[in-house]
This record gives C-alpha cells, structure tokens and sequence, in this order.
C-alpha cells in the first residue's frame, strides 16, 4: 500500500470513529493518516476533519494545529478559516500557553538608532500616544517627533524625517496602543531582514486599494476600538505568521522603515495632498525600488479609531491608479478580513498570545 492509500485509509477509518462518537480513536487515525501522507502533502480534508474532531472533544492543541496549518494551506476556504478564527477565540488559554511557552521575545543587544514620526493636531491623543510609546520602547533608546500642523500625512512625515536622526524611522497614527509588552523586541527581530515593516497589507497590488488583490494576498493583524464603540474588533487577514514577506504595499497606521530607503523613495507631497493612499503609494514605490517589505502579524496593534471612505479617499484612490497607469479592471471578489468581539484590552492581549501560540504547535 502507497502513502496515499494508506493515508486515505486512515482519514477514512477516522471519519467513521468521529460518527461513531469515539473522538479519540477518531484523532489517532487522522493523525495517523497526517502521519503517513506529511503535512505537506496530507489530503486538506484530513486537516479539517481533525480541526473539527479535536476542538469539538477538547484536544485544543490538536485541533488548533490543525485548522492553522489547513487554514494557511487552503485560503479560499473563507468559512472554514471563520471557524478557525473563531475556536482560538473560544479555546481556553491554558490549554494553548504554558509558563514556558510564553516567554517574552528578547530585545536583541545591539540596536540600531531609532525616530518616531507622529502626525498629530489633537493635544491629548498626542499625550496618550507618547505614554505608549515611551512604555513599549523604554529598553530602545529612541526620539519622538511630533508634527502638529501638517497639510497632508506626506507632509508631515517629510517635516518629522527632515528632524528625525534614527536609521530606523516610524512613521505612527497618534491613536494606537500596544497589547503586548514586547512589541518593541517584535518589532526589532522583524527588522532584522527587512527594509520595511508594517501590521498589515498585501502581497500583491493589482489595483487602487490596498485590499484590491483580495485573498489570497491579504495578511496580518490588527484591533479597532473606536470611541463610543462597545467593544474591541480583533481582525486578521490571514492565520499565516508571524512574518510575511514580499509584501508589495502596507496599511499606514504604522511602518517602521530603515533611513537608507527613505533617503532613495522620498515622499510624493505633490501628489497626495490629504490624508489617504499615501500608505500605499510609499510602500509600493519601495516594492517598484527592490526594498524587502514584511508584514509582522505579532505587533499587536490596536488602533483606536476607523479610516472612512469619503470623497477625499476617492479622489486619492483617482491619483494613484492614475500615477500607477492601473488597468481597469475588477477587484478580487474576496477581500474580507476575519474578525473576533472581545470584551477588553486584556482579552485582546490573550487572543494575540493564543494566536502566537498557535504558530508555533506541531501537528506531528
């Protein structure tokens, strides 16, 4: 008997344990047949079936290893990845993390120089904002560059670069906060090979809109909590991570870029003069440069209020497919992100802790 066979074998003898009602038995052979084909090669039907079979009896780390490593191999599946999304979010924390699984990431010893950029009119949200900042960064010595009066977001980030010393510049909205109390270190590993880094974006621009492309392309993490909103969003792009890379274009809330790379794309303040696409314009000019652009999905962001699609966004979104010459053509019909309620900061910090968790469980 092939692999193949046997694996089949295996998945189907699965199968008929879990109708049967004996789960763990039903786990054994669909491990088996994991086993037997490699989780490369493993009929995807198998991975479902063991998600649904484990979480469904409580073998949360089977379960769970299961629908992220189905999940990553088969991104069409918007309905089942939804499931996945949603039984990380139901799946106890300690069943996921132990003491020793969460140790913090290491801030590496030698660090390169560091500027923070943050447009920003409103007083407190400034003060708030620092507070975060001079927390998450106390071990990375850094500057942070406020820009007050800014025609345009261009604007203020060319004002705020012509202050800024770092060889590492971040370019910040003034309404994040962080869930994790590493993201500096975070945020220094996904440095180490990469030019640019941001929370989220796509692989692919195919059109005006940094979600153009759709699924598969889509990746990354990111929380809302807007004013007067009840509860906080937990919204990821894809299970895949921690760090994506061959990015072609990232969401503005937050890219962190090295100074050499700033130096060669610049900013286009003649062009895009308001508040929108200058996200997607900066990060796909250093894609068209060769610059190595990664999405870093373990940030753990929280952003604190929603970009609105208003008449300024479409006359940007008009500037870029024309600087671009963008064919016109359909966007990708599958440009959903998975999202999660929960109740509090704290929770959101559990949810990020369980989804870093998760990228690391073997199924074999």
């Amino acid at each position: 008997m092939n692999n193949s066979s046997a694996a089949t074998k295996a998945h189907n003898q699965g199968v008929r344990c879990a109708q049967a009602g004996d789960y763990k038995l039903a786990i054994l052979h669909l491990r088996d047949a994991v086993q037997v084909a490699g989780t490369d090669a493993v009929d995807i039907r198998t991975l479902k079936a063991l998600w649904d079979t484990a979480v469904n009896s409580g073998d949360w780390k089977a379960g769970i290893a299961a629908g992220i490593l189905a999940a990553t191999r088969d991104p069409s599946d918007a309905a089942f990845i939804h499931k996945v999304v949603l039984s990380l979010a139901r799946c106890p924390r300690a069943e996921l993390i132990s003491e020793e699984d969460h140790a913090a990431v290491l801030m590496p010893s030698a660090l390169p120089s560091l500027s923070v950029v943050l447009v920003s009119v409103d007083d407190a949200r400034y003060a708030s904002v620092s507070v975060e900042y001079e927390r998450a960064f106390s071990d990375w010595p850094h500057e942070c560059i406020r820009i007050k009066g800014a025609r345009s977001m261009y604007d203020g980030y060319a004002r705020g670069y012509a202050q800024a010393r770092g060889e590492i510049v971040i370019f910040s909205h003034d309404d994040i906060r962080f869930a994790v109390a590493d993201f500096a270190a975070r945020l220094a590993r996904a440095m180490t090979e990469s030019d640019m880094v941001g929370i989220a974006g796509t692989t692919r621009v195919s059109g005006p809109a940094l979600l153009w492309s759709g699924h598969p392309y889509l990746f990354g993490t990111v929380t809302h909590k807007a004013d007067g909103e009840p509860d906080y969003e937990f919204s990821i792009m894809s299970l895949k991570g921690p760090l994506i890379r061959h990015a072609q274009g990232l969401d503005g809330v937050f890219i962190a870029v090295r100074r050499a790379l700033v130096e060669r794309i610049g900013f286009d303040q003649e062009r895009f003069t308001g508040f929108h696409f200058y996200d997607l314009d900066f990060s796909y000019r250093a894609h068209l440069a060769g610059a190595r652009i990664s999405i870093a999905s373990d940030l753990a962001l929280i952003h604190k209020s929603r970009g609105p699609i208003d008449s300024h966004w479409l006359e940007a979104q008009k500037v870029f497919a024309a600087k671009f010459a963008i064919p016109d053509r359909p966007p990708g019909k599958d440009r959903h992100w998975y999202a999660v309620r929960l109740p509090d900061g704290d929770a959101v910090s559990e949810m990020y802790a369980k989804l870093f968790a998760a990228w690391s469980l073997k199924l074999l």
